[in-house]
C-alpha cells in the first residue's frame, strides 16, 4: 500500500512547477550562500530552521527546485500514513480499521493543498513529529499505567515536539493531543492526562525562551490574519469541516473558470453512501468518549488557524485524526460487502478530485513557465533590475490548485527560474486595478527615471515588455 501511495503521489505531484508562494517563500533557493545563520534564525513572525536549510540547498544547487521539495513532501507523507498506521494499532483498531485509516489519509483530496504544494515541507514534518511524539507517549503510558512520566521518555517526547515546532509552531500542539488521544482510548485516566498536559507545557516555556534569547532581523505581522472578525472565523469553521470529511471535486465547485458541472454533480452522488455513514457514526456515538475525544483533537490541530486564516493547506494535520474516525467507523461495519461500498464511495470520488486538482495545479504550474518564455522573448538581454506593473483583472483563484496567472508568474520571478537564477537581481512589483490603466505610461517613465532596466506589464497570461530606451 506504501509503495503503491508513493508512486500515485509521485505522479500527481512531481510534475508541478512553483506558483504563489512557492516562489518567495524560504524553501525556494536562497542564491545568497552567506545567509545561512540568517535562514535558521527566526524571520518574521516564524522560526522555522528545517525550511531555511532546505532554501541554502536549493541555492547551492537551483536545478534541484522544486523536484527536491517534492521529494522531501511526498516521502514525508508516506511516512506519516505509516506512523498513523502504528498509532491506529496502538488504539486497538484491527486490520479493516488500520488500512481504511491509511487509506483515507493518503488519498484524500483535504491531503492535496499541503502534498501537491512546493512550499508545505513544514507542514508535512510538524505532523511527521507530532505523531512520533504521540507514538511515544501511547507506548509509555501503555507500559506505565497510572504512573508518573518516566524521565527517559519526557526527554524523548520533548524533542519530538521541539523539532517539530522547528518544522511548524502547530507541532506544539501535540502537548495537548497526545495526552487527549490516550484518555480518550482508556489508556489513562482524566487526572493523569491534564497532569501530563501541564508537564509538557515546560517544552513550550523551554521553546519560547530559546526563540526570544535569539536574534530576529525584522517582525512584520500580517494583518490579513487577524483582521476577518466573526465572518471569517465562521468561513474558517465551514472550510475545515467540508475539506477534512468531503472527497469532492471542489476545483469543479469553487472556481468559476473551471466549473465542471458533471464532475461535481458525480463526486458528490458518489460520495452519498460515505458521508452518510460518516454523519450517522458521529451522531450515533458522540456521547462515546472516544468519538468526542478524536473530533476535540481534531478541533486542537487546527487550532490557531480556525481563529485566524485556513487554507487547504490547513486541513493537513487535523486530517490525521479524521482518519483514525474513519478507521473506527469502518471496523464497526459489520457486513463486509457493505465496508466494500462505503469504500468505494470514498475511493471514487477521491480519486476523480485528486486527479483534477493535480492537472490544474500542473496547469498553473505551466501557465507561470509560460509568461517567463515569453517575457524573456521580448527582452532581447538580461535586465538586472526591472519594474512589475501588474493588473487585476478580476481572475478568481482556488488556493495553488487555480491560481491568477500573475501568481504563477511569481510577479517576475519565474524569470528568474527560467534563467538559472542569473538575472533580474532585483524586481519591484506594483499591482493597479484595471480600471486604473491609463496610469501605465506614467508608472513606465517614472520606473525608467529610477533607473529600472525594463518594465514588464502583467495582464493575465500576457506579459508586455518595455525596455529602457538606449542613450544616445
Amino acid at each position: 500500500m506504501l509503495c503503491l501511495g508513493l508512486v500515485v503521489l509521485a505522479a500527481l505531484a512531481f510534475p508541478n512547477a512553483p506558483t504563489m508562494d512557492d516562489w518567495s517563500y524560504m524553501t525556494s533557493p536562497q542564491t545568497d550562500n552567506t545567509k545561512l545563520i540568517s535562514l535558521l534564525l527566526p524571520f518574521d513572525t516564524y522560526w522555522r530552521p528545517f525550511d531555511g536549510i532546505i532554501g541554502y540547498i536549493n541555492g547551492l544547487n537551483t536545478r534541484l527546485f522544486p523536484l527536491l521539495n517534492h521529494i522531501i513532501i511526498v516521502t514525508g507523507h508516506i511516512v506519516n500514513c505509516l506512523l498513523l498506521y502504528k498509532v491506529a494499532i496502538l488504539i486497538g483498531l484491527r486490520q479493516r480499521g488500520t488500512l481504511s485509516v491509511m487509506i483515507f489519509f493518503m488519498f484524500s483530496p483535504g491531503m492535496l493543498g499541503t502534498v501537491l504544494d512546493i512550499d508545505s515541507a513544514n507542514q508535512v514534518y510538524a505532523l511527521l513529529w507530532g505523531l512520533v511524539a504521540t507514538l511515544i507517549y501511547i507506548k509509555t503510558v501503555k507500559e506505565k499505567y497510572n504512573q508518573s512520566f518516566p524521565l527517559y521518555s519526557y526527554i524523548l517526547f520533548s524533542v519530538a515536539i521541539f523539532i517539530g515546532t522547528l518544522c511548524k509552531e502547530n507541532a506544539m500542539a501535540f502537548i495537548v493531543v497526545s495526552p487527549l488521544l490516550a484518555y480518550s482510548i482508556g489508556l489513562c485516566s482524566f487526572r493523569r492526562s491534564c497532569r501530563d498536559i501541564v508537564l509538557f507545557l515546560s517544552i513550550a516555556v523551554i521553546y519560547s525562551a530559546i526563540r526570544l534569547s535569539l536574534p530576529t532581523d525584522q517582525v512584520n505581522i500580517n494583518t490579513e490574519y487577524i483582521d476577518g472578525g466573526i465572518r471569517q472565523i465562521v468561513r474558517n469553521i465551514g472550510m475545515f469541516i467540508v475539506f477534512s470529511w468531503l472527497p469532492w471535486d471542489f476545483v469543479s465547485i469553487l472556481h468559476a473558470p473551471s466549473r465542471n458541472i458533471f464532475l461535481a454533480a458525480l463526486t458528490i452522488l458518489l460520495s452519498i453512501p460515505f458521508i452518510a455513514n460518516i454523519v450517522r457514526h458521529i451522531i450515533s456515538n458522540i456521547r462515546d468518549r472516544m468519538t468526542l475525544g478524536l473530533l476535540c483533537c481534531m478541533v486542537i490541530l487546527a487550532g490557531i488557524h480556525l481563529a485566524t486564516i485556513f487554507t487547504v493547506m490547513h486541513t493537513y494535520s487535523s486530517l490525521c485524526i479524521a482518519a483514525l474516525i474513519i478507521g473506527m467507523m469502518m471496523e464497526r461495519i459489520k457486513k463486509p460487502v457493505y465496508a466494500v461500498i462505503i469504500c468505494c464511495s470514498f475511493l471514487l470520488p477521491a480519486t476523480i478530485s485528486d486527479a483534477h486538482h493535480a492537472i490544474k495545479a500542473y496547469e498553473s504550474g505551466e501557465t507561470g513557465k509560460q509568461m517567463a518564455r515569453l517575457t524573456i522573448s521580448q527582452c532581447g538581454g538580461e535586465p538586472e533590475n526591472v519594474y512589475v506593473i501588474r493588473v487585476d483583472d478580476g481572475y478568481p483563484k482556488y488556493s495553488m490548485f487555480c491560481t491568477i496567472p500573475a501568481d504563477a508568474f511569481g510577479n517576475g520571478i519565474a524569470v528568474r527560474y527560467m534563467s538559472d537564477y542569473r538575472w533580474p537581481n532585483i524586481i519591484e512589483c506594483k499591482e493597479i486595478r484595471l480600471d486604473e490603466k491609463d496610469r501605465i505610461d506614467y508608472m513606465v517613465s517614472r520606473a525608467f527615471a529610477q533607473q529600472y532596466q525594463s518594465v514588464w506589464i502583467v495582464e493575465g497570461e500576457n506579459v508586455k515588455v518595455i525596455n529602457q530606451p538606449s542613450k544616445r
